[in-house]
């Protein structure tokens, strides 16, 4: 593929991968204005992850999720998956398996909480949703560029076990994310800081 066709598609791709995270992200933030309990938000949770499996099954069955939705970004899902190769399928099938694991953990989550658990401080969860979604939206971001990056600048041998690093950079950012996350809800408990907002 040429270097500036690629360019302006890696450019498309970017505005219309962060569109749609914005209107993901708010259409969460909304319902999560509205739930109070650990239960519901769980369950939300569950749902949300179990959405991502649907698409991530059509994407193996039909292709690329974005590529049906802006046919023009077509040629540039092929180029990748042309260039990683069995890299490609290895990280999709790598990315079900998470988000199935993830999908169980809060439908189990949801189904065994007590109806009347609520959030701390009686908040609703936009209050705890709103700081992850600003950190998810960073993330994913330098996530992108950096994949982007290792894609269009290596050859079929460098990007070899690139499944491998993509699963273990994965793992370190979750447990980055867990451990700043649940700083902050210390950070709440400890010092109070629910009562002054």
């Amino acid at each position: 593929m040429e270097e500036q066709v690629l360019k302006n598609l890696r450019r498309k791709q970017f505005v219309l991968q962060n569109l749609l995270a914005i209107a993901t992200l708010t259409v969460i933030g909304i319902l999560c204005s509205f739930i109070e309990s650990i239960k519901t938000f769980c369950l939300l949770g569950g749902a949300i992850c179990l959405s991502y499996i649907i698409v991530g099954v059509l994407n193996r069955k039909r292709g690329e999720f974005m590529g049906l939705i802006v046919p023009s970004l077509k040629p540039l899902y092929a180029y990748e998956h042309e260039k990683l190769g069995i890299e490609y399928s290895k990280l999709r099938i790598r990315q079900l398996i998470i988000l199935i694991i993830l999908a169980i953990y809060m439908f189990y989550l949801g189904i065994i909480t007590p109806h009347n658990h609520l959030l701390i401080y009686g908040r609703t969860a936009f209050y705890y949703f709103l700081p992850s979604a600003l950190m998810s939206f960073v993330v994913s971001n330098i996530s992108f560029y950096k994949r982007v990056k290792k894609v269009d600048e290596s050859n079929a041998e460098e990007l070899n076990g690139y499944a491998n690093e993509i699963l273990i950079n994965g793992i370190m950012v979750g447990i980055l994310f867990g451990v700043i996350l649940i700083g902050l809800a210390i950070v709440l408990l400890v010092f109070n800081v629910g009562k002054i907002f």
